[in-house]
């Protein structure tokens, strides 16, 4: 988690994290929780093992010490490297050339379009950014939308 370990920008009074992904945070973080705006945006290993803030306990820690802004969002076909270059750059290859496996692809990005899932997530980012270091108000961090069908806000 990049912009919680310390690589966050300052900019407007404040440090804005994002989290994409990943089963552990730093352990400082946690514990001591943000008071500026976040957002998360959590993958699964499985279907039943969804990274989000009610399951991953890191997650969920940092939550609840957080009295700031925040949002945590799913999506549920994506996997770990979906929010890498990877969710672009494996599946040309794998069709190319016939490995990684389409079983190793999928356990790799998950199955959620590539180009669908970076639109969502660059989607989603501007408007955490518009709404942290713009102020705008931005509806699409709090409803759903069925433009971006593939990721559910969580909490």
């Amino acid at each position: 988690m990049t912009a919680l370990a310390g690589g966050a920008r300052r900019w407007q009074g404040g440090t804005h994290g994002y989290g994409p992904d990943g089963p552990a945070l730093f352990a400082p973080v946690t514990r001591t929780g943000l008071r500026q705006p976040f957002l998360l945006a959590g993958s699964s290993y499985t279907p039943e093992l969804p990274f989000t803030q009610q399951h991953m306990p890191a997650w969920h820690t940092l939550w609840k010490n957080s009295p700031g802004w925040k949002r945590d969002f799913w999506t549920a076909r994506a996997r770990h490297q979906s929010y890498s270059d990877f969710q672009i750059l494996i599946p040309a290859p794998a069709a190319h050339f016939g490995t990684p496996t389409p079983t190793v692809v999928a356990v790799l990005i998950g199955d959620v379009d590539p180009a669908g899932h970076t639109g969502e997530r660059r989607a989603y980012l501007t408007a955490f950014f518009d709404r942290s270091l713009k102020h705008r108000r931005r509806p699409l961090l709090d409803n759903p939308t069925p433009h971006l069908p593939d990721v559910r806000r969580i909490a």
